[in-house]
């Protein structure tokens, strides 16, 4: 009879988590998020084309309440570029970033960031102060996430949200990083859950109707000139 029971019990355990509509998959500690980009398979980035734009940061753990320590965002920029750089929280406050010139970010147990193709670079560092994890089903935000059919997780975060807006730079790539309350070892956004902007493509009827003007001032130059 005891058997029995234990052997049901075991059944029960399975059923609960084959059937949970929280899926047990472990996602990053940290990832970066930009709603409306296309994940990059080659780089493994999200790519946004355009510069103004919401971004997500995210803190994950597989506990409750565990807080995420003095997170710093870092924002990469094309060596030599002058522009502006405006990150805003969800109140509308600015953030206050440091520039760097030819620099790689350092995190709290004073290891580099993997340079991984973007460091050094002139950057801004942005400090975004604790994440304490309060909100229940944190989905993976990686190659295979999908806006329209996001799959919650049991693990434990936070998002916050941040208005980005770019002038006069090519490109930002953003990273993130630190470390977990009374843990020792850094942090940091895998690669694979990075973020970027790059230049808006213009659709083929802007295209044409910029051909179409060029092809009119080209005219009225002739024109001028006889």
């Amino acid at each position: 009879m005891k058997k029995r029971k234990i052997r049901l019990g075991l059944l029960f355990l399975i059923g609960l988590i084959l059937f949970s509509p929280l899926s047990a998959t472990a996602v990053p500690s940290l990832q970066l998020y930009i709603p409306g980009a296309e994940y990059d398979t080659i780089t493994e980035t999200w790519v946004f084309e355009g510069y103004s734009y919401e971004l997500w940061a995210i803190g994950a753990d597989n506990k409750a309440y565990v807080t995420i320590k003095d997170i710093v965002l870092a924002a990469a920029i094309k060596e030599g570029e002058e522009g502006s750089l405006m990150i805003s929280d969800s109140e509308g406050n600015d953030l206050s970033g440091k520039f760097f010139f030819n620099h790689t970010p350092v995190m709290s147990d004073g290891k580099s960031l993997s340079s991984h193709g973007i460091y050094p670079s002139d950057l801004f560092l942005f400090e975004l102060g604790d994440f304490e994890l309060e909100q229940q089903g944190i989905p993976d935000y990686g190659a295979d996430y999908d806006p329209d059919n996001p799959v919650s997780t049991n693990n434990w975060g936070k998002t916050m949200i941040y208005r980005v807006n770019v002038t006069g730079y090519t490109w930002v790539h953003f990273d993130l990083y630190n470390h977990i309350e009374g843990e020792n070892h850094a942090l940091f956004a895998p690669f694979s859950h990075d973020a970027e902007d790059a230049p808006a493509v213009p659709e083929p009827a802007t295209m044409l109707l910029m051909g179409l003007g060029l092809f009119g001032v080209a005219g009225m130059g002739r024109r001028m000139r006889k």
